[in-house]
């Protein structure tokens, strides 16, 4: 004899009462028939609904559909329980009141003798207050990048107005100079006076003071606000660093029009760092950048031959993760492949929407 036949049915009957109530406690339950309608609610049922039984018994969950989930989810619900299979996930639905509401729910069919569901039983548990933390913590994220995305336009700008004070305001004070420093060490010079020596080593700090100065400049306001000003920046870093270390540096590139100023001052930001990164840490000798134009993407990509790293070598250090950051505030993918003597290669795509912007955020183009 079973143990199930040696359990009086009484005693059976009320184990399951008891189970059910444990369950009615715990959990938001509601029976449904083969087609979808509801056969049974409990209280908690009717509580986080705001519906009573009696309003519920007979409809389908179409009364509390909160129209958040695509067809497509409903459709593989349902689908998934039809074909005799439990079903878990989370749903928002609508009560009564038109307040929204967020369930962990579990749908188990119940089969007949020939395999086909004869009824579906839902418990669910209310996770409202966790899924509104959860948007709260999104909403501060979203906020926060915004945030970011403004200073870093800021800071951008700043660094423009910099720029053009040392290029327009030093830069033309210092040539002003050395233009009067090298007429008087022509008229020192032609009255054969000692203090012509003086006044040519003058000359020559002045020319390496402009020399610097615009340099400065131009690292602090390097790429032309045109759209092909990316292209023009990265060929002008290329060639400095050929000339400045002499060392092989190549560029290449489609034809990429960056609309967007402030996508295009990170992009080159990426890649003036990766160089940094190649000349001082890699001890490269030869490095490459490369612009391409995908179907769905604009790709920088800058490579070298140095030294490399391994993936267990601490790998993040403060260069990878500005360049990370960069990435991130214009919606970009970055990646970093290497191994120890193959040199590193620097990867950023941005989606072609964001290059094909005029502004981000309403901030006016910076540099």
């Amino acid at each position: 004899m079973s143990s199930s036949q040696s359990i009086p049915s009484d005693e059976r009957y009320r184990e399951v009462a008891e189970l059910k109530a444990a369950l009615d406690e715990h959990a938001i339950v509601a029976i449904t028939d083969p087609q979808g309608k509801i056969t049974y609610v409990n209280d908690k049922f009717c509580a986080i609904s705001k519906y009573s039984s009696e309003e519920l018994l007979g409809q389908d969950h179409r009364i509390i559909n909160s129209g958040h989930h695509p067809k497509e989810f409903m459709r593989d619900l349902w689908h998934t329980i039809a074909h005799g299979h439990v079903w878990k996930g989370e749903i928002k639905n609508k009560a009564k009141d038109g307040t929204f509401y967020w369930v962990d729910t579990t749908i188990v069919p119940f089969l007949n003798e020939q395999g086909k569901p004869r009824q579906y039983i839902a418990i669910r548990a209310d996770i409202t207050e966790r899924k509104r933390a959860e948007e709260a913590l999104c909403q501060s994220e979203t906020e926060r990048r915004q945030l970011e995305q403004a200073l870093s336009a800021a800071t951008e700008r700043e660094r423009g107005r910099i720029a053009r004070e040392l290029h327009d305001g030093l830069g033309q004070q210092l040539g002003g100079l050395l233009f009067l420093m090298n007429g008087l060490q022509r008229d020192l010079e032609s009255a054969n006076s000692p203090q012509a020596d003086i006044a040519g080593q003058l000359s020559k700090e002045l020319a390496t003071a402009i020399t610097q100065a615009r340099n400065l400049s131009h690292e602090l306001y390097a790429v032309p606000p045109q759209p092909d000003g990316l292209v023009q920046a990265l060929d002008s870093l290329s060639e400095r660093v050929s000339a400045s270390y002499g060392i092989a540096s190549e560029f290449s590139a489609d034809t990429v029009l960056v609309h967007d100023q402030n996508v295009a001052s990170h992009l080159y930001r990426i890649a003036q760092e990766a160089v940094h990164n190649a000349l001082k840490h890699g001890r490269a000798t030869r490095i490459e950048i490369q612009l391409s134009q995908q179907a769905d993407r604009v790709e920088l990509r800058v490579r070298d031959n140095g030294v490399g790293f391994s993936p267990q070598q601490d790998s993040h250090g403060l260069g990878l993760r500005t360049m990370e950051q960069r990435a991130r505030l214009i919606g970009g993918r970055f990646n970093v492949q290497s191994q120890p003597g193959t040199g590193v290669e620097v990867i950023c795509s941005v989606p072609k929407s964001a290059v094909e912007k005029s502004d981000v955020e309403g901030t006016k183009p910076s540099q």
